[in-house]
């Protein structure tokens, strides 16, 4: 989950028989921001789950890979710097 007024994402684990959700870990960047930019606007899984795209409405892309205990690990930014609000995905024949 996005959180637009902390510049964080956070993230839960999910209770398999009930469905509840319990926090598991918020991700920040030691600026304050998620990316170079400013609101995480959106977030989206790559279609293998591994990786998870939070997209800065004032910003670039943050790329996370998610850990096997659900926390993420920041691997950097992509895209233009401004102005970005949407993530796309396409498929690769490798």
């Amino acid at each position: 989950m996005v959180n637009r007024q902390d510049n964080s994402v956070s993230m839960f684990t999910i209770n398999p028989t009930t469905g509840d959700l319990t926090l598991n870990a918020t991700a920040t960047n030691p600026t304050g921001a998620i990316g170079a930019g400013l609101e995480p606007f959106h977030a989206d899984f790559d279609p293998s789950g591994k990786f998870l795209y939070v997209t800065d409405e004032d910003g670039p892309t943050t790329i996370f890979t998610v850990n096997t205990n659900g926390t993420l690990t920041n691997t950097g930014n992509t895209g233009i710097a401004t102005g970005a609000i949407s993530t796309a995905f396409t498929k690769s024949n490798q």
